[in-house]
């Protein structure tokens, strides 16, 4: 599966969906370059250009550390997990 990696961008494109497109791919996957959550508590969403093309987004919530220091203990993973 192809997906646009965008890790570490200090800013996103708002055309990005359209690029990502062009080359067939129809994800992406990203951490800097937005407010926060855009006042969401979702971590997906559809990333729109204005012309329409869209690409399914996941937003690192907790950056390069997404699965850092994950818990040990089953129940705990599965509380922190639920968190996103």
């Amino acid at each position: 599966m192809n997906i646009g990696y965008l890790p570490d961008s200090f800013g996103q494109s708002g055309q990005m969906p359209m690029i990502l497109n062009g080359f067939g791919i129809t994800r992406s996957i990203f951490w800097r370059g937005t407010s926060e959550r855009m006042g969401s508590n979702k971590t997906e969403f559809y990333w729109t250009s204005d012309d329409g093309s869209k690409v399914l987004t996941q937003l690192l919530p907790l950056g390069y550390a997404i699965g850092k220091y994950l818990p040990t203990d089953l129940d705990e993973l599965k509380k922190r997990c639920d968190k996103y």
